[in-house]
């Protein structure tokens, strides 16, 4: 992606690899068929970090938290559509430290 903008009006950058912005929000329905596939994913293949990161997002949704509000932007329905934005504000911080 590059470049996401947040609900918040706020933009980040997603380029750092791996990102501390980005989440794989993954149904409980879907968790054991997206880790069995990771585990033969890492069995299998050489380079097991790629294949996993390309497994757990054909099974989860990719979820920003962003850095500046806090709030959550996922994406239901893929990458080429736009994302639902959950603000949080204050009290929905993670931690102390941000």
């Amino acid at each position: 992606m590059g470049v996401v903008l947040c609900g918040c009006g706020k933009t980040f950058n997603d380029g750092e690899i791996p990102c501390p912005h980005q989440f794989n929000l993954i149904a409980d329905v879907d968790l054991d068929e997206v880790s069995d596939a990771m585990v033969l994913a890492l069995s299998e293949a050489d380079d097991g970090y790629v294949k996993m990161q390309v497994t757990m997002m054909a099974g989860g949704k990719v979820t920003y938290r962003c850095p500046h509000c806090h709030g959550l932007l996922v994406f239901w329905d893929g990458l080429d559509r736009a994302p639902k934005y959950y603000p949080l504000g204050d009290w929905g911080k993670l931690d102390e430290t941000d």
